[in-house]
């Protein structure tokens, strides 16, 4: 099994019916006919992953931390005053 995440939209036709994949689905290459010839339209997953995390994904804080490591929380401010 070969897990591909497709980069953009496309449609192919396959025994005259269309086969659609939207960006973001998750293929298994190895059984899907439409992907020979077309694997410029396809991405490693962990390669997007990377991306995602080195661009602007959140940091998810660990449920435990060793009591020496500071925590990397930040809160919001607002202007107004609960109360």
């Amino acid at each position: 099994m070969k897990i591909m995440r497709v980069r953009e939209p496309f449609t192919y036709d396959e025994n005259g019916q269309p086969v659609s994949f939207a960006a973001g689905d998750l293929v298994d290459v190895e059984t899907v006919d439409g992907y020979k010839g077309r694997e410029h339209l396809f991405e490693d997953v962990s390669v997007y992953v990377g991306r995602r995390v080195k661009k602007n994904a959140p940091v998810i804080e660990t449920a435990t931390r060793k009591p020496d490591l500071p925590r990397a929380v930040t809160t919001l401010k607002t202007g107004a005053k609960n109360g």
